[in-house]
C-alpha cells in the first residue's frame, strides 16, 4: 500500500513539473492565445455597446489592426499594461456601458496606429 502511495505521488509530482516546464517553455504562445481570445470577446462587447457613430466595421478593421501588431509584437508592455487596466475597470461591474465602449474604442485606435 505504501508502494503505490510512494508512486502516485511521484507520477503527480512529476506531471507537475513538467507542467510547468511547459508553460515556462510556451509562456509566449499562451499569453498571444490569451490576448487574442480577449480581444474576441472585447470585439462582441465593443460591437453591442459602442453609440450608432461608430460603425461595427470600424472596430472590426482597429482591432484586426491590434491582433497583427499583438502578433508581430509591436506594441509595448506599457501600451498593453494601459489597455488590460481600461478593460478591467470596465468589467468590474460585469457590463460596459458606452462611455466605457468609446474609452476601449479609443484605446485600441491609438494601440492600432
Amino acid at each position: 500500500m505504501k508502494k503505490v502511495l510512494l508512486i502516485v505521488l511521484i507520477v503527480i509530482l512529476v506531471l507537475i513539473i513538467a507542467g510547468g516546464i511547459f508553460i515556462c517553455s510556451q509562456k509566449d504562445k499562451l499569453a498571444s492565445f490569451a490576448l487574442g481570445k480577449t480581444m474576441d470577446m472585447v470585439e462582441g462587447q465593443l460591437v453591442t455597446s459602442l453609440p450608432d457613430s461608430v460603425s461595427s466595421d470600424s472596430v472590426r478593421v482597429v482591432l484586426d489592426r491590434v491582433k497583427t501588431k499583438l502578433q508581430d509584437n509591436e506594441l509595448s508592455e506599457a501600451q498593453l499594461q494601459t489597455f488590460g487596466n481600461q478593460l478591467q475597470a470596465a468589467f468590474s461591474d460585469q457590463k460596459i456601458d458606452s462611455l466605457e465602449a468609446r474609452q476601449l474604442y479609443d484605446q485600441l485606435k491609438k494601440m492600432s496606429r
